[in-house]
């Protein structure tokens, strides 16, 4: 499913209605870091309260060995161990509303402050989602 990384959607959660989208960045590794001048792909979930854009949840995945991001599939982050593909479809109401539910387990307090919240290690968070969240 292909969508436009500036959408963005409504998604309830325990009765709260949050708005979210899915972008799609590139990231350039510093020149100290292995693959010197090279990309990884990354998707950027995002999520704030909706009417207050104040302090907004910032998710990455970011491709690595055995892990990918927005390829084939715009969206869609992956985790392979050779023998088993993993992903999830971060385009989808269940899994924002499950990510969103989860960053405020972790914390999250959405709207208490102006700075965003960064969860850079988005596939540890995603890691516990049931079955029916995952593999698209």
């Amino acid at each position: 499913m292909t969508r436009s990384s500036r959408r963005v959607r409504t998604v309830v959660v325990d009765g709260v209605p949050f708005v979210w989208s899915v972008a799609h960045k590139h990231h350039v590794l510093p020149a100290s870091s292995p693959g010197t001048g090279t990309g990884r792909c990354r998707e950027v979930f995002s999520a704030y309260l909706k009417g207050k854009r104040t302090g907004p949840l910032r998710v990455w995945f970011t491709a690595s060995e055995g892990r990918g991001a927005g390829y084939p599939a715009a969206g869609v982050a992956w985790v392979s161990d050779g023998a088993r593909l993993v992903d999830i479809n971060l385009n989808t109401p269940g899994v924002a509303a499950a990510i969103v539910r989860e960053a405020l387990k972790r914390g999250w307090s959405p709207g208490a402050s102006r700075a965003p919240v960064l969860i850079e290690a988005g596939f540890e968070l995603v890691a516990d989602f049931p079955e029916h969240l995952r593999n698209g």
